[in-house]
């Protein structure tokens, strides 16, 4: 996975603090997520636009929503007028954070919302060929580390697709003419025209067959196998091979007989990128069920470990972007029930994952399955109010928060603000995280 993939999610989730204002008694319908999202616009507001003592705050939503990805979020928070061109550290708008990331949410079909995401934030004042300190735009990021589909959406956006820096790459013009096709065979037709050395890689790095299941083309794929396109190169980029793209292939109608096709030309099923990343971790990570049941049938190992120490159960909270993730996520469990309480160089294990994902059906999943609540939590005691504020937006909130409980956050040490999670309780007139809060406190 890219270095600004869950690492970076979980640095930016430490950092966010969210000070809770008591003025007004809120009630949160637990199974209302849209009534959750007014419950956030009335905590950061004042007289209908962001309060300047939550200008922090509502930066930090930002920057989390547009990794996780959260459209609904993005959408409140850009209506609130919550600044889209502020930078960070390393000089990355909203929008360049949009552009690099791959993996899926939790919220339904989050992986295909990326487009709309860079969309809403363009609208509010994003800069399309804003360059960060080492000279990269949102597009010389996407072509390295994003999807297919920000590339697209970018250069349909009209971004420089010669402007680059030191960790982004220019737009291969093969690509370039791929987007401009209107019919898919002869998108098709231009990834075959691009070399007479279907095994050549391009200019920054990729080959052909790895570029065409990125792009999500399952019929370049078969057409490019049937050239003579090695499965098994690596892309002297960061060592990808086309399988580690079966979730853009299982993404098309036909993306089942391209991932076959892989596998029987004898397409290494647990081939690691640089960073020991295998196919089935990709596939969970981007939110296809399809693609890691496919695999695991196929032979994929779902014990092996990244190096981080991550297994695909490390990833199991993007599953849940899908219809059939409970199926997938059991599947993973099912296979490798020695990973469901593996602790990965961070001491973090697949259920505190889930949990730092945000509330999701994989939480309880994984606490059914056996997953074991370690004292050892993923974030600082004192952010317990401030994480559950933004759970009680979902509809499991209530789950995740017992689960939160569970690990070893104290309901009666205040944040920062000086709230404590029994006050912040009481405060929403929620009577399940009442009755939960307080029976923590009764243990």
């Amino acid at each position: 996975m890219s270095g600004h993939g869950i690492s970076a999610l979980f640095a930016q989730l430490k950092r966010i603090r969210i000070a809770i204002s008591f003025n007004t008694r809120i009630t949160v319908t637990d199974d209302s997520p849209s009534e959750g999202l007014h419950y956030l616009e009335r905590l950061l507001c004042e007289g209908g636009s962001i309060s300047p003592k939550y200008h922090d705050t509502a930066q930090y939503l930002l920057r989390r929503a547009v990794t996780l990805p959260d459209l609904p979020m993005v959408r409140l928070l850009v209506k609130l007028g919550v600044p889209v061109r502020e930078r960070d550290k390393e000089g990355h708008e909203a929008l360049h954070d949009a552009a690099q990331q791959m993996i899926a949410g939790t919220l339904g079909h989050s992986f295909h919302a990326r487009p709309e995401i860079m969309r809403a934030l363009l609208d509010a004042g994003a800069e399309l060929n804003s360059r960060d300190k080492y000279g990269d735009t949102p597009l010389s990021l996407a072509v390295g580390c994003g999807l297919a589909s920000s590339v697209r959406f970018l250069l349909g956006a009209g971004a420089d697709p010669m402007a680059y820096g030191q960790n982004g790459d220019p737009t291969p013009q093969y690509l370039i003419d791929f987007f401009s096709c209107a019919r898919e065979a002869d998108a098709v037709a231009t990834l075959l025209d691009v070399s007479e050395d279907v095994n050549s890689p391009d200019e920054n790095g990729f080959r052909l067959l790895d570029r065409a299941a990125w792009l999500g083309c399952p019929t370049a794929v078969k057409e490019l196998l049937r050239a003579g396109a090695d499965p098994n190169l690596p892309s002297e980029y960061n060592g990808t091979r086309a399988i580690h793209f079966a979730a853009e292939l299982m993404y098309h109608p036909d993306g089942g007989e391209a991932v076959t096709a892989l596998i029987r030309t004898g397409a290494d099923l647990d081939a690691r990128i640089h960073s020991g990343t295998t196919p089935l971790m990709y596939a969970a990570a981007r939110g296809s069920s399809a693609a890691v049941l496919a695999l695991l049938e196929a032979g994929a190992n779902p014990s092996l470990l990244n190096s981080s120490d991550r297994s695909p159960l490390h990833f199991a909270a993007q599953l849940m972007s899908d219809p059939s993730g409970h199926e997938a996520l059991n599947a993973l469990i099912r296979a490798a029930p020695a990973t469901l309480n593996l602790a990965d160089a961070n001491k973090i294990s697949p259920l505190q994952y889930a949990f730092m994902y945000g509330p999701s059906p994989a939480v309880r999943l994984l606490v059914n399955a056996g997953a074991q609540h370690d004292s050892r939590t993923p974030f600082d005691n004192d952010f317990a109010v401030e994480l559950a504020a933004e759970m009680m937006q979902h509809r499991d909130g209530i789950v995740s928060i017992s689960t939160m409980l569970d690990m070893g956050y104290n309901t009666s040490r205040p944040n920062k603000a000086g709230v404590t999670l029994r006050r912040f309780a009481l405060s929403t007139n929620s009577l399940p995280l009442i009755k939960t809060v307080l029976e923590r406190e009764s243990d």
